[in-house]
């Protein structure tokens, strides 16, 4: 029996042995988990840390599908460090229950000690009881706690007492006990470890073959070492072409190592004139696995040039290709070794004159330019655009599956200008009557004619192997004189319209269409000098014709006067809204003017003469002197006639005063007498206000 006297020893130990094992960045990863996550369960986690350490190192094996060191596991731990782990499975599980310590001390959880198979008494067991102590070691490990997590359930029926449930699968229990079957395997009714040469592997979908090497599984029956076979389908074991990673179906491809390692090829070649060239599988597509025979070719040549069944790629051929192979990596995986690249699919591209090996592709960037590829002296692969008449290599395609290959394209048709009527060999198509248009035509050549009044027709041929764009240019058989309004000075004369005439014609303004020749311009206006012209029309041109500049008014000699009452008055003059002065004026003045006297609203009517002086007198209204002077007058009579009322009313009550004799009441002498006074004095007022109204109207007549 050995006791432990201080656990602070053993921790100590324990942490050494692990920063031993393991860089000190992961176990900070690890040790950080309980931080990041409340629900941490440090037991749940040791029992999966090897289970996941072990499926991560069978992934890496794989020649594909390689996971990256930034990926985070189901266990929360990175790729990067589950990594580091010791493959061999006693290391591996030191290195485990050196984590367990290390998680134990963090947390203080007594359970971890458990779960690591650490006692919390200070004895260690006896030395003889050893082997019993490894063998439930061992049995714990392959019997993970039914606590653990679950990855998916089974859906059908089974018996618990002999199976168990894993990931979807039933398995035989081993001695009654359940295991993990991606990591362990049941021998002799004991769960060991699933080692080939010391390498975990998982069961499931591997095995231990010949040379200790780990095999995959294709079929139920059949399996295959991944570093020199793949599966085709979960069907068929393949031989791998040299570094190319591609499953290809083995009853149209094969391995050629005598024409290129890597390249994965049709099994019979193509011949093409005198020469003979491989079909390349790469992706969903079949390439010729060298350029066609000759160093360059225009264009047309290379629209036909490829063998039956073969044809110009398109430019999202190329770009298909690049993407599958990686844009970043596309020219050093595609170029020839011999050229400084790995070509790992075979392809052997080459590099040309000029430093670029450019090969053609059917897809047109512009009217005058097309689509290229090529490769450099570094890794990339590069998309470009040169002019139809540049010569460049041809690398044909065809498509894997036969019945996916593009046998008709689409033509995009537009003219300037547009309403061409087309005619295709021939025969106008109800899809594409008249430009612009889009019409799917069948792999060709095509006679293609366009028609347009007042244009010269267009017969061309074209080439369809992708999709095309096409922009016709008709040649226009007339010419164009462009001429605007040339609208009004000051809008003077803007209520009567210029008369435009060509050749003695009318016509309007704008843009007009005329067969080549000489034309006579006039235009007229009552306002303004007449503008006389000549232009000469060329076929397909145009002459912009600017009138505006040459406005000139017409003008006339205005001499003006202003009369009130016979004598000579000075008022405003007003031209067209502004202010020339005042009376008595003389001088020139547009001949449409509007003369407005006194104010702008007031306007006379004046016959202004084309270079001739106009002599008007503007005699002011006497109506207003005339108007008052009568008023008053007639207010002054009024009140003369209100006076001789009055008189006549004092003379009556003086005669009755006068007939009362000498017995009649004194009050009515009193009464007569007082109504007399006040009677002359109502006459004697009206006459003075009558005679004033009567000498203010004789003065408003003299003085207004």
């Amino acid at each position: 029996m050995i006791k432990v006297k201080n656990i602070g020893w053993l921790l100590f130990f324990a942490f050494y042995t692990v920063s031993a094992q393991l860089p000190k960045k992961c176990i900070d990863e690890i040790l950080a988990l309980p931080d990041k996550n409340p629900k941490f369960d440090a037991v749940d986690f040791l029992k999966e840390l090897s289970i996941t350490v072990v499926k991560v190192k069978a992934q890496l094996l794989l020649p594909f599908g390689k996971p990256k060191d930034d990926k985070v596991t189901d266990i929360g731990v990175t790729v990067g460090c589950i990594k580091v782990f010791p493959e061999s499975p006693a290391a591996l599980a030191i290195a485990v229950k050196d984590i367990g310590i290390e998680l134990a001390k963090k947390t203080g959880a007594k359970a971890i000690k458990g779960a690591i198979g650490e006692s919390d008494d200070e004895e260690d067991d006896d030395p003889a009881d050893g082997a019993a102590t490894g063998r439930a070691a061992a049995g714990r490990a392959a019997a993970p706690a039914q606590t653990g997590p679950v990855l998916k359930k089974c859906d059908f029926v089974f018996n618990p007492e002999r199976k168990f449930c894993y990931d979807g699968a039933a398995y035989d229990k081993c001695d009654g006990m359940e295991y993990n079957p991606t990591t362990h395997i049941c021998m002799g009714e004991i769960a060991q470890r699933a080692l080939c040469d010391n390498v975990q592997y998982n069961p499931v979908i591997q095995r231990c073959g010949k040379d200790n090497a780990i095999e995959m599984k294709c079929t139920e029956d059949t399996w295959y070492n991944p570093a020199t076979h793949a599966c085709y389908n979960k069907s068929k074991i393949i031989a791998k072409c040299g570094m190319n990673p591609q499953v290809y179906d083995p009853d149209f491809y094969e391995c050629k190592p005598g024409v290129n390692v890597n390249g994965i090829f049709l099994k019979t070649p193509t011949k093409h004139g005198n020469e003979e060239y491989e079909g390349l599988l790469i992706g969903e597509q079949v390439w010729l696995s060298r350029n066609l025979a000759g160093e360059a070719f225009d264009l047309e040549t290379a629209r036909t040039a490829c063998p039956a069944s073969w044809y110009l790629p398109s430019d999202a051929e190329w770009t298909k290709l690049t993407n599958y192979v990686g844009q970043s990596s596309a020219g050093e995986k595609l170029k020839a070794k011999n050229f400084g690249g790995s070509d790992i699919y075979g392809f052997a591209a080459v590099l040309g004159a000029g430093e670029t090996g450019g090969l053609w592709s059917s897809s047109e960037s512009g009217s005058e330019t097309v689509y290229s590829w090529s490769v450099n002296r570094g890794n990339l692969a590069s998309r470009g655009s040169v002019v139809k008449s540049s010569k460049l290599g041809i690398r044909c395609i065809y498509y894997a599956d036969g019945w996916n290959r593009k046998t008709s394209f689409p033509l995009n048709i537009v003219s300037n200008p547009a309403g061409a009527v087309l005619k295709f060999n021939g025969i106008s198509s109800p899809s594409c009557p008249k430009t612009p248009c889009k019409v799917e035509l069948k792999e060709g050549k095509y006679n293609i004619n366009l028609a347009l009044n007042l244009y010269e027709p267009i017969d061309t041929t074209i080439v369809i192997t992708g999709d095309k764009y096409l922009n016709l240019r008709p040649v226009a058989t007339f010419g164009t004189l462009s001429i605007k309004d040339p609208g009004f000075s000051d809008g003077i004369g803007s209520s009567f319209p210029w008369n435009f005439t060509i050749n003695d014609k009318p016509s309007p303004f704008g843009d007009l269409r005329f067969m080549p020749g000489k034309l006579a311009l006039k235009l007229t206006h009552d306002c303004y000098e007449d503008i006389v012209d000549s232009v000469v029309i060329k076929k397909d041109a145009r002459v912009d014709f600017n009138v505006a500049k040459r406005v000139a008014l017409r003008k006339s000699n205005l001499i003006l006067k202003s009369e009130y009452k016979g004598r000579e008055a000075s008022d405003y003059v007003f031209v067209n809204g502004t202010d020339f002065g005042k009376t008595p004026f003389s001088g020139p003045v547009p001949l449409c003017s509007q003369i407005a006297i006194v104010d702008q609203n007031n306007f006379i009517e004046i016959n202004l003469l084309e270079d001739k002086p106009v002599e008007y007198t503007h005699k002011k209204s006497t109506f207003v002197s005339i108007f008052l002077g009568a008023t008053l007058n007639l207010a002054g009579a009024i009140f003369f006639g209100l006076g001789i009322a009055a008189n006549s009313e004092a003379n009556d009550n003086y005669d009755s005063y006068s007939k009362l004799g000498i017995h009649a009441p004194q009050s009515h002498f009193n009464t007569h007498w007082e109504n007399y006074e006040q009677k002359k004095k109502d006459r004697n007022i009206n006459y003075i206000i009558g005679s004033i109204l009567f000498a203010s109207g004789i003065g408003a007549y003299i003085w207004f």
